[in-house]
């Protein structure tokens, strides 16, 4: 390997060449992949819940949950089952063991499990539901009427519109008032025409049914009759004919008051800044790209003609993950100007530059190649990335410094970079593959809380490849270049280091004791910090 590695020190260009692809290739992918607040999710919880109306808490035990319990005990892959009995109905919270990944395979196995029990007739439907891990990234509010009715139908044309935007998975409703059709009498009226408010109710339903009309049957074609008995809208209604004792009829509107209404007591209500509402949830497809998202439903909701109400986004995550991200990428560009800084006052404008130059490099090529695997940019990413900046410049600070040092010895530049990759090619390469052994076990790992932190391992191990990569190729040749030989007296750093190196070789037994209080020290204080797995970003919203 350490022959191959000389070898590419002649081919100049190729090596150039391989870098700026994959410095752009990296650009490409940090403009246009995919960008989410979190890391997905695999969806590992269920919930079924069985009505079983008239049944007390023990009876439902009985009948509902012990049947369905003995069913799912025949699903391995069945992590944990939280049975619950309430009056009248029973609720299970399902959770998959952490070692699964094909999920729908084991929800199937699941289903048919809950099939197979034996249920009282009086019991169900049972619904099963394994789609709660899919939260709404979108809430947008339809306000500027006291009509709640009003207000539902603009929000039904703007669920039409919102099932037409790529990449929405479903739309839930938000505080919606329902609607009944609510059919008024005036007793006295109705006393007067000797009209019995049963028997109004026995001629409206049967004004508003829906039967067969049969088919005809002619030269081996069939033509289906559909009978015109459904009542079209309120205006049909109120004109609906009523038949008086004396054999005359009257409209319907002339005895009875014929108005849609909202649902009394409704079954759920929506306000916002005091004023009534309702409102959609639109959850996208998994997997998903939350910004261009975001982008496309509020293009897609300006669109829609709600009849001169507003329509409010009440939470937009799409805003948030932009907004988000972009704070930590001002901050991964932060990091990296600090460490070019840095090497920039601690070893010299020369070697500055040609050890701060890998850095860019190599971060933005662990972006391309982190996408080519179908990586998505989320904060965790980019935290990763931000970690392994203090990471991937060692190699080729140790590669800058053995070509320096060669140069100084009196070396022509090519010779001194290949003395330099012979002598430290193997070293760090097992120094780099001890760096990536310490991240292997959070690769490898299964569960809720590795799928949350992958990428972290993936990122660090990717930049750390690249890196050594880059250092015993791009680094020796900028180096050769760059570098020339520095003046025979030392620095003040260089004096600085032969002292401190003299004083610790001279007490070794006082260094390492140092180091182990300072070491029980520290540890000691660990019980008062406090211990929280990443920040919370829930935002508190009052509706």
């Amino acid at each position: 390997m350490t022959e191959l590695l000389v070898g590419l020190l002649a081919r100049k260009r190729l090596v150039g060449a391989l870098a700026g692809l994959l410095f752009l290739v990296g650009t490409a992918a940090w403009l246009t992949m995919p960008r989410q607040e979190d890391p997905s999710f695999v969806d590992r919880f269920a919930t079924v819940v069985v009505p079983f109306p008239g049944a007390d808490a023990l009876l439902v035990e009985r009948r509902i949950l012990e049947p369905l319990e003995e069913e799912l005990a025949t699903v391995d892959d069945l992590r944990e089952v939280e049975s619950t009995a309430r009056s009248g109905v029973a609720v299970m919270q399902l959770r998959l063991g952490d070692h699964v990944y094909d999920t729908d395979a084991t929800w199937d196995e699941v289903r048919r499990a809950l099939g197979d029990a034996e249920l009282p007739a009086e019991a169900g439907p049972l619904r099963f539901d394994d789609d709660i891990g899919d939260p709404a990234s979108v809430v947008l509010l339809v306000t500027g009427s006291a009509d709640r009715l009003a207000l539902r139908d603009a929000a039904r044309q703007l669920e039409v519109a919102l099932r037409q935007v790529p990449g929405v998975s479903r739309v839930d409703w938000v505080g919606d008032p329902g609607m009944e059709l609510r059919v008024t009498v005036d007793p006295g009226e109705a006393r007067r025409l000797g009209i019995a408010p049963e028997r109004l109710a026995a001629l409206l339903s049967s004004r508003n049914l829906t039967l067969p009309g049969g088919d005809l049957a002619s030269d081996g074609r069939t033509i289906v009759l559909r009978p015109h008995t459904e009542l079209a809208d309120v205006a049909e209604l109120r004109a609906t004919p009523i038949a008086l004792p004396g054999g005359a009829a009257v409209p319907l509107g002339e005895v009875a008051q014929v108005e849609l209404s909202p649902l009394s007591p409704a079954p759920s209500l929506v306000r916002t800044n005091g004023e009534p509402a309702v409102g959609l949830s639109v959850v996208p497809t998994m997997p998903r790209d939350l910004v261009g998202f975001g982008h496309t439903l509020r293009s897609a909701v300006a669109e829609v003609d709600v009849g001169g109400l507003e329509v409010q986004v009440f939470a937009d995550q799409p805003a948030q993950v932009e907004e988000r991200l972009g704070e930590l990428s001002r901050s991964l560009l932060m990091g990296v100007l600090i460490v070019a800084l840095v090497l920039f006052v601690a070893m010299g404008p020369r070697l500055g530059v040609v050890v701060s130059s890998v850095v860019p490099l190599v971060a933005v090529s662990t972006v391309g190649v982190y996408a080519a695997g179908g990586g998505v940019l989320h904060q965790i990413s980019i935290a990763a990335l931000v970690l392994a900046l203090g990471l991937l410049v060692d190699n080729a600070i140790v590669v800058a410094e053995a070509v320096q040092q060669h140069l100084d010895e009196g070396h022509p530049p090519q010779e001194a970079a290949r003395r330099a990759v012979r002598e430290l090619a193997t070293p760090l390469f097992t120094a780099t593959g001890t760096t990536l052994a310490a991240f292997a076990p959070m690769l490898i790992s299964s569960g809720a809380t590795a799928d949350f932190t992958r990428a972290i391992p993936v990122v660090v191990v990717t930049s750390l490849v690249l890196s050594y990569l880059a250092a015993v190729a791009v680094t020796l040749l900028m180096a050769a270049w760059a570098l020339r030989p520095a003046p025979t007296s030392g620095g003040r750093l260089e004096s600085l280091a032969r002292r401190l190196g003299g004083a610790v070789t001279q007490r070794p037994a006082a260094v390492v004791g140092g180091v182990l209080v300072a070491l029980l020290a520290t540890g000691s204080l660990l019980p008062f910090v406090a211990q929280e797995f990443f920040p919370l970003s829930d935002q508190t919203r009052v509706v």
